[in-house]
Formats: C-alpha cells, sequence, structure tokens
C-alpha cells in the first residue's frame, strides 16, 4: 500500500492506517513510525498498485474507519499467520473488524476444507468477519463436472501457452484411474494410488499424482495433472471402484474445457468462485458493471448486470457463492505513487466495497458474527430485471445495499484489516 496517498490521510493529517505487517519477517510499522515515514518522503512501493487502490476503495465506503494492512506474499502459511496476527490486534484492541481478501485460486477442494479455509473458519467469530473476491474467471471454461461415473469418460481441453496448465481434480464415491491423452491417442495413465510421470511423444512432459484416494483434508479423492506444453488433449475417467463423481479445474486459467462445463444462462460458468471465497465463513463477492469507461465499451453495453469476468457458484458441495454482488466493473480508486486516482476493475475492488458496508453493520452491532453479517447483507441485497429470481449462484441474494444507519460515515470504531499483496 501507498500510505503517502491523501486517501489515507485525515482532515487533520494524521494517517488512517494504524498499524502495517509483514508475517514474512514478522514486521510491525505503527501509526506513528508511519506518519514520521510520510513525513520524510518514504512512501511504500506498490509497483502493482492493486493494495493502494483496494485498500482506498474500503476506506472511501467506511471513512472514519482505521486500517490494519498486512502485506502477504501469497502462500497460504503467510497468510494464516495474517489473519492470526489481525485477530490478535481484534482482540487487544477490543473492537470490531472485518478483513478484507482480494485474491484467491483454483487448488483445491473448493468445498471450504482447504488449509486456509479451516483458519479462517477457526479464527472467525463474534466481531471479526473475513470478506472476499469471488473471482475472475466467471467467463472461462476451467471447471468440469462428471456426474456419476460408470464406465470411461472422456473430457477435453485446450491448452493455450507452452507451459501448460495444472489440472486438479477432485472426486467421491469411488476410485478412478486418471489419462492424459494427446490428440493422437497416446497417453499417460495413473491407476488409484499412483504417481507417474513421462513424456508424450511430441515431447510434452506429463506428470500424474493420483496417490490420494482418502484425502486428510475431507476424505475425497484427488488427483492432479502437471503437463508442460499447449495444443488439445483428453483426460480420460474410469472408475475402478463405486460411481464416482468428479469436478476438474484448469488451475492456471490457461486453457479451456471441452466437455463437462457448466454453462450460466448469460454467457458464463458455474462453479468458478475462487477459495477462500468458497469456505462457509467468508461473504463472496461478485462483481458487477459498474462503469462506462473509454476502455471497453462492454463496460457501457452490459451497465448493470453482473460483470462478464465475475466468478460464478456453487462451491462443490453445493453452497450458494456469492453472497452478493457490488461494484465492480470499474471503480475508481487510488493510484500507487500519486496523489490521483484511477480506475481498475475485478472482483478485488467488490470486495472492498462491502467490506466497507460490513464495517457499517459492526459499528450498530459489533458482536455480528459471519453468518449474522450474511443475514443482514442477504435480507437488504437489492434486485432488479437483471438478476432474476434470487438468490441465485450468479448475483448471490442480489446487489449489495444497505438502508439506513444512523452512524453510516462515522465508523471510528471499526478496524477494517486488509491482507494484500503490497
Amino acid at each position: 500500500i501507498d500510505w503517502c496517498h491523501p486517501a489515507f490521510r485525515r482532515s487533520d493529517g494524521s494517517s488512517k492506517i494504524l498499524y502495517y505487517y509483514v508475517p514474512e519477517t514478522n514486521t510491525e510499522y505503527t501509526r506513528t513510525q508511519i506518519e514520521q515515514f510520510i513525513s520524510e518522503g518514504r512512501c511504500n512501493g506498490d509497483p502493482h498498485g492493486h493494495g493502494t487502490h483496494v485498500a482506498g476503495i474500503a476506506s472511501y465506503i467506511a471513512p472514519e474507519a482505521d486500517l490494519i494492512v498486512v502485506r502477504t506474499n501469497f502462500y497460504d502459511t503467510d497468510i494464516i499467520r495474517g489473519l492470526q496476527y489481525l485477530r490478535n490486534k481484534k482482540d487487544s484492541l477490543g473492537r470490531p473488524m472485518v478483513v478484507n481478501m482480494s485474491f484467491g485460486g483454483h487448488f483445491g477442494p473448493h468445498d471450504g476444507t482447504s488449509m486456509l479455509e479451516r483458519a479462517i473458519a477457526n479464527l472467525s467469530g463474534n466481531g471479526f468477519v473475513v470478506v472476499a473476491a469471488a473471482g475472475n474467471s466467471g467467463y472461462i471454461r476451467m471447471h468440469a463436472r462428471i456426474s456419476g461415473i460408470n464406465s470411461t469418460v472422456s473430457v477435453g481441453l485446450s491448452s493455450f501457452e507452452s507451459y501448460g496448465d495444472l489440472i486438479d481434480g477432485w472426486y467421491k464415491n469411488g476410485t478412478l484411474r486418471v489419462e492424459f491423452c494427446d490428440i493422437f491417442n497416446n497417453c499417460i495413465s495413473a491407476e488409484p494410488g499412483t504417481l507417474v510421470g513421462g513424456r508424450l511423444p511430441g515431447g510434452c512432459r506429463v506428470i500424474i499424482d493420483n496417490i490420494e484416494t482418502n484425502h486428510p483434508l475431507n476424505g475425497d479423492g484427488r488427483f492432479w495433472i502437471d503437463f508442460y506444453c499447449s495444443g488439445s488433449f483428453t483426460i480420460r475417467l474410469t472408475p475402478r471402484s463405486g460411481t464416482p463423481n468428479a469436478d476438474l479445474y484448469l488451475v492456471l486459467e490457461e486453457g479451456a474445457f471441452w466437455d463437462c462445463f457448466l454453462d450460466d444462462g448469460l454467457g458464463g460458468f458455474l462453479g468458478t468462485v475462487v477459495q477462500p471465497a468458497t469456505s462457509p465463513y467468508v461473504i463472496a463477492v461478485g462483481a458487477l458493471t459498474s462503469r462506462f469507461s473509454t476502455m471497453t465499451s462492454r463496460s457501457f453495453i452490459d451497465l448493470g448486470k453482473i460483470a462478464y469476468f465475475s466468478s460464478r457458484g456453487p462451491t462443490r458441495d453445493g453452497r450458494l457463492k456469492p453472497e452478493v454482488v457490488a461494484p465492480g466493473y470499474f471503480v475508481l480508486g487510488p493510484k500507487a505513487g500519486t496523489d490521483d486516482y484511477i480506475l481498475m476493475a475485478g472482483t478485488s475492488m467488490a470486495s472492498p466495497v462491502v467490506a466497507g458496508l460490513v464495517a457499517l453493520i459492526l459499528e450498530e452491532n459489533p458482536n455480528l458474527d459471519v453468518n449474522g453479517v450474511r443475514g443482514i447483507l442477504s435480507s437488504q441485497a437489492l434486485s432488479d430485471g437483471f438478476t432474476g429470481s434470487l438468490p441465485n449462484n450468479i448475483y448471490g441474494y442480489g446487489k449489495a445495499f444497505l438502508s439506513s444507519f444512523s452512524s453510516v460515515g462515522s465508523v471510528g470504531s471499526i478496524y477494517v484489516g486488509s491482507l494484500e499483496n503490497f
């Protein structure tokens, strides 16, 4: 975060940033230190501008809230340390806190049982609520679902990049042989309980890990296919026991499935919400097309509709996601390294809008947990001709909205925690 930006300064010149923490080095800066850095012109670098923009949006919605910013390297262990730090701060300060997480990924079970999501579940509680971006995968056929596999099933895919992709597969109710084949029917095959590596005749290097038939996270079967090439391929799944149901995810999103993807009927694809937004202890936020930009005519044509990229639910275990949608395509926020503002797009921008709203909710109801906050957001969310019948896995319970709050705009007793990469 660029703590020198005026978006993070109060009218008296003091900083809105109460603490800045780096878990990787266990380094903490206090408001006093940050204000000293600002006076010396030592502005914290944010070369991509993502963290500055996101934190600025949350601060705009809840302008009197203090910010506690955690810089993460995106490893789960680092993020978990950051979350524990924020929870400890919440407890020591004796104030409610909303944590915004504008990041996510597709390597994992998508059912709330990943290590990061388990940590969120353990830390979540009264006055400590996590909000996260739903993801920007809604326009990509990166998820395939195959139900009731009683004979060999083939799933085609394309890989667009020479470095390939990583397929993460999870299944229930049996075991599977997994094969990865090229267009000439040359295959690398792995039986349940095995790890196999090799090269296809064209030189493509393939590793299939089919070891876990009873994964310690959730008891499900899990395989992954790591391949290093572009082109057209087929995954073959053959039941070795039971009648499995399988979900496959293209983790790097550098390709697309030809078969078994779930079309949402609006040009997007279901089952594309990222982790940790798939957690039942997280308020997941999708993005609305909210502002016209000359960068793309689509921002005008789709104004008021779901953003084409906004990830859709449900989770792998069938729960509704996202909970709500908010402006995300495009949103004006502070531009790092300047005193100016810039338009950016993504569910990363929608999530802090809702985090700010949650700060307002916690101002009035400081002991609410995630379910209490979810109840308020879902009951007050708006519907219109675009949303269709609610709830659904595109708009959730609707467009995020809060009716009158006596203290809107004055949330000095609330702390907004933000986990970012800068």
